[in-house]
């Protein structure tokens, strides 16, 4: 069973974001530490698991810059078999349609037989991904799944769905969306780390894919920091009186109630 697992490199969730004075769809990335999107740990360990069980083999992609590698080699570390980086610094910030276009070719030339993706990317807020790459090869899709078991040409999924869980049959090749809670992702130990550094990682481009630099749909065009919380209110006074106090505001300047 051949699976392919798609990445995203994505800022620290404790890295502070500061948006770039120059170039307001932009931030500044200097002293900001990059990570794997912590929705595709889940999509790794997914797709490890299924290649054990059934002798299978991983292939992770990512579109990406050079520093990008380290997002492979951490998900080689956790199992991946191989990886394949699309190098090209103009990609990333392709709308998510853009992008899927690209991986969408690629697979075509891979053939896995099941995709496995995050449900979201933690830094624009994208869920599309996984829908739109199956749009392109013609595959069905399931979205924010949570719990999956392979049955012989198939997969049966479970997704969270108001009241309940609702179960699917999908029949491969297909995608898979990963939801948090379908699995607890691996550590890789320090000898997983050392291997991952030999295993096979094939840089690619767009002329390597036969594509031209896609027509965006869509495009950031400002980035918007949230405004600074109000201060808080101190109230000193006895007990009775800085109970009345604070409902006072709460209802009045608050309108909490």
């Amino acid at each position: 069973m051949d699976i392919a697992v798609i990445l995203r490199q994505v800022p620290d969730t404790e890295a502070v974001i500061v948006v770039h004075p120059d170039n307001q769809a932009h931030i500044l990335e200097d002293d900001i530490k990059w990570i794997m999107n912590p929705y595709d740990e889940f999509a790794v360990e997914a797709a490890v698991s299924l290649a054990e069980e059934n002798d299978g083999e991983v292939t992770a992609v990512c579109i990406g810059r050079d520093d990008a590698e380290q997002v492979i080699r951490t998900a080689m570390a956790m199992g991946v078999d191989k990886g394949i980086l699309i190098n090209d610094e103009d990609l990333v910030s392709l709308d998510i349609i853009s992008q899927a276009s690209i991986l969408a070719t690629l697979l075509k030339e891979e053939s896995p037989d099941l995709i496995l993706c995050g449900r979201e990317f933690i830094d624009t807020g994208d869920d599309a991904l996984g829908a739109a790459l199956a749009e392109f090869l013609g595959m069905p899709h399931v979205l924010n799944v949570n719990a999956l078991e392979l049955q012989d040409e198939s997969l049966q999924v479970e997704r969270e769905i108001d009241g309940g869980n609702l179960k699917i049959q999908m029949e491969l090749p297909g995608v898979i969306s990963c939801q948090k809670g379908l699995n607890e992702p691996r550590y890789p130990n320090l000898m997983a780390v050392r291997r991952a550094r030999s295993k096979p990682l094939d840089i690619k481009t767009l002329e390597d894919l036969g594509m031209d630099m896609p027509d965006p749909k869509s495009r950031i065009m400002e980035l918007v920091p949230p405004p600074p919380r109000a201060a808080g209110r101190i109230v000193d006074d006895e007990p009775e009186a800085a109970a009345r106090q604070a409902a006072d505001w709460l209802e009045n300047e608050a309108r909490a109630f």
